[in-house]
Order: C-alpha cells, then sequence, then structure tokens
C-alpha cells in the first residue's frame, strides 16, 4: 500500500508525464521513422514496427510498485523510466532479430542490451525469447532525431512466433486476479518450447529456399 510521500511523487509524476504528451509522442513518431529507414537501408527483412508512448494508466501503476521495505521501487519519478517510449521490431526469422539489433546499436547510444534468449541458454531453462534493448537519442543522431537528443526509449526485438507467445502470456497473466495456477505456467513454458523448435524450422526453411534460389538463378 503506497504511504502519502509516494501518493505525492507519484501525482507529481503523472502531472509531468501529461504536461510531456506531446513531446513524447513527436519523439516517438520520429524514432520510429528512423528505426524503419535504418532497417530498410540495411536491407533487412521485418515484419512489423510498433511503438507506443506509455499511458498515464500504466506510469502510475509502475511508479506506484513498492520494494520489500515499503521504500517506492522508482524513487525519481520519470527519469528511472526507460520504457516512456516503447518500440517492438517484429522479424520472421531469428537471425533478423540479431542482424536488426546490430543496426540499432550502431545508430543510438546503447544503455542496456540483453538478449533473453542467451540467459536462457546460460541457465538451461525454456521461457520468454526476445532481445531487449534501452537506447539514447545520441549526438550523432539519425536524421529527424535532432529535436530529441538525450530521448532514451526501450526496443524489444522478437520473431513474429515470440510476439504471439508474450502477447497471449501478457494477456493471460494481465486478466489473473491473482497467482496463475501452475499447470497454466507448465503449459506456457512447454509451448515456448515448441515455439523455439518452430523459430528453428523457419530458418531451416528459409536456408533451404535461399539455397535453391541461388542454385537455379541464370548465369551471365
Amino acid at each position: 500500500m503506497m504511504n502519502s510521500g509516494t501518493n505525492t511523487m507519484v501525482d507529481r509524476a503523472v502531472a509531468d508525464l501529461t504536461a510531456c504528451q506531446g513531446e513524447l509522442e513527436a519523439a516517438r513518431r520520429a524514432i520510429e521513422l528512423a528505426i524503419g529507414a535504418r532497417i530498410s537501408d540495411d536491407g533487412l527483412n521485418y515484419h512489423l514496427i510498433k511503438s507506443r508512448v506509455k499511458s498515464v494508466e500504466s506510469v502510475r501503476g509502475k511508479l506506484g510498485k513498492l520494494k520489500p521495505n515499503g521504500l517506492p521501487k522508482y524513487s525519481n519519478g520519470l527519469s528511472d523510466l526507460d520504457d516512456l517510449i516503447g518500440m517492438r521490431v517484429i522479424t520472421h526469422i531469428k537471425p533478423d532479430v540479431s542482424r536488426v539489433v546490430t543496426a540499432l546499436t550502431g545508430q543510438f547510444n546503447v544503455i542496456k542490451d540483453e538478449d533473453k534468449s542467451e540467459v536462457h541458454l546460460r541457465e538451461g531453462t525454456i521461457g520468454y525469447a526476445a532481445h531487449h534493448l534501452i537506447l539514447e537519442v545520441g549526438d550523432d543522431y539519425p536524421a529527424g532525431c535532432g529535436q530529441h537528443i538525450g530521448q532514451r526509449f526501450e526496443v524489444q526485438v522478437k520473431t513474429v512466433l515470440q510476439h504471439a507467445w508474450a502477447e497471449f502470456e501478457h494477456d493471460i497473466r494481465y486478466k489473473s486476479s491473482g497467482d496463475v495456477n501452475p499447470a497454466i505456467n507448465r503449459a506456457f513454458t512447454l509451448a515456448s518450447g515448441l515455439i523455439e523448435l518452430a523459430d528453428d524450422q523457419f530458418v531451416t526453411i528459409h536456408t533451404e529456399m535461399s539455397r535453391e534460389s541461388q542454385s537455379t538463378a541464370p548465369v551471365n
């Protein structure tokens, strides 16, 4: 339960967010265009780019979270939130995830870089797999982003199948009023393993199709 001090901090942060909503929306549009341009310039194949500015309700809920000792988890308000602007780049196959990550980390300053798939490999586990980045518009900004230097944002790069799993899992947990049934958790874990296998098969299909295309290409 939040105390009066936490409530005051959250109310102040929400007021600040409301005041800068237009600026955040402008930054979101500019960054999304820059990402799309860079990916296209690099000749990378992707399914979709999505973006959003975090809603007031979502910010209020996140800033209201407390540590076990009862103190606010995000005591500095909005400056503690790296995901006020969120981007998702959805690819068809796994190799393109790493290619997109390479493109974006060469375009923006990197604050945080976490490959969830690598974490699972190290720990010998199965679960949510995506590549998460916290990036910042730097002084060497891409075209269109000159008015947004210093703006941080989150990018999730994942395959279509990983995206579908994450969306469904989030929907189930968000709608749950309490702890999720262990059987459902187990089913999600099994599904994530099947998705990993399916993603691998998509890579195999893509590789074979590319090989056939090259072998049947006319020789000049």
